[in-house]
């Protein structure tokens, strides 16, 4: 008995084989990549951040990350290209209001938008979420022959817990940088993993 065997069809179904196998690992790089760690400070709160950065300090109250190891540039804090976020109690021991506590971050800034926001993530997490962004010229990195001098900017997530806590995420990148937009999502995501252990 002779079987004849369609080969078109079995050529047919491989980009589909492919297709589907393509996107099965990409599903699972995607859940590699968004993978989160928690960091607990010694001041009582913690939160969230991505597990892939590179963490810059290692004391037990401030968090300092960076999206790359070899971010970093002589002279600035975060090179073209690369972000840095610093996560810290504004404070401490001593009274300070939101309103204190936004004009410090704020001090001297060429451009101030400040956006309001309203969160109830519940009882243990920020009664409110304030965001603002500035730019600024770095003196470390202008050029006097450049007719545009470089500016950094940062979007500052000002978490108001209960009993009149104020935790800042601080994310840092430049002007120009076409990922900023994500930056500030993960800053965003960041602010809104705050918790307080009480």
């Amino acid at each position: 008995m002779i079987v004849v065997r369609d080969r078109s069809r079995q050529t047919a179904l491989l980009p589909k084989c492919l297709a589907i196998l393509l996107g099965f690992f990409a599903v699972i790089a995607a859940a590699k990549a968004d993978v989160w760690r928690r960091f607990d400070s010694s001041r009582n709160f913690s939160i969230e951040y991505p597990a892939k950065w590179a963490v810059q300090s290692r004391v037990s109250y401030r968090l300092d990350i960076m999206d790359s190891k070899d971010g970093g540039q002589e002279g600035v804090l975060v090179a073209p290209g690369h972000v840095f976020i610093t996560v810290t109690e504004e404070g401490g021991a001593q009274f300070v209001t939101l309103a204190q506590t936004i004009a410090k971050y704020l001090k001297d800034s060429a451009e101030i938008v400040e956006r309001g926001r309203a969160v109830a993530l519940g009882a243990s997490a920020c009664s409110s979420l304030t965001e603002t962004n500035i730019r600024f010229s770095d003196a470390g990195v202008e050029n006097p022959r450049a007719q545009h001098i470089p500016l950094q900017e940062a979007d500052d997530f000002f978490c108001e817990l209960a009993g009149h806590r104020i935790i800042v995420v601080n994310v840092l990148y430049w002007e120009a940088d076409k990922q900023k937009a994500g930056y500030r999502n993960i800053g965003l995501r960041m602010a809104r993993s705050i918790r307080t252990e009480r």
